[in-house]
């Protein structure tokens, strides 16, 4: 097997329309300075480049954050991240958007777009939505729990009819007694 060279990490590294910045190789398993097509600049060894197929870890999202990161990131969309405690890009932190709404995601989720669910009219709805929705409706919800939008739930009209069905069917189709 022929040994690595800076003129391989230097190859590699156009392919992947970026450049290796270090002037030293020792061997690979030491780690060179990158640098990416969008200038993101971070340390890899060259085995781990040329091996596993990655390449810089800033585009690709793998970058630990710090919170200071987290507060601009909120900051950018108005709002704020309430979490005192941060491990990875997946596992879910509090978060308050301009109009006080709270809510649990991830950053990756709010990197990738996923802001308020409230504000977006995605949130989960709950047994007092329904109960709102029935009232507004001049009814009743009867139901005394609430699993999911598709479950369905027991209702009652003001003329006294009851009747079952998902809380999503009363919600966004409209629907009301089936008997009046």
């Amino acid at each position: 097997m022929k040994k690595l060279s800076l003129n391989d990490a230097c190859i590699i590294a156009e392919s992947h329309g970026g450049i290796c910045l270090s002037t030293e190789y020792k061997d690979n398993k030491t780690p060179l300075l990158w640098r990416c097509s969008k200038n993101h600049i971070w340390h890899a060894p060259l085995r781990r480049v040329k091996n596993c197929g990655t390449w810089c870890p800033h585009c690709a999202g793998v970058v630990k954050h710090t919170f200071e990161d987290i507060k601009k990131i909120a900051l950018s969309k108005h709002g704020e991240c309430l979490s005192t405690e941060y491990k990875n890009n997946q596992l879910p932190l509090l978060w308050c958007c301009k109009e006080n709404h709270l809510w649990y995601t991830s950053l990756g989720n709010v990197k990738n777009g996923k802001w308020c669910p409230y504000c977006a009219g995605n949130a989960r709805l709950t047994l007092e939505d329904a109960k709102q929705i029935a009232f507004s409706r001049n009814g009743e919800c009867l139901s005394t729990t609430y699993r999911n939008s598709k479950t369905p739930m027991t209702w009652k009209c003001h003329q006294g009819h009851i009747w079952n069905i998902p809380l999503n069917n009363i919600k966004n189709s409209g629907s009301w007694c089936p008997y009046c």
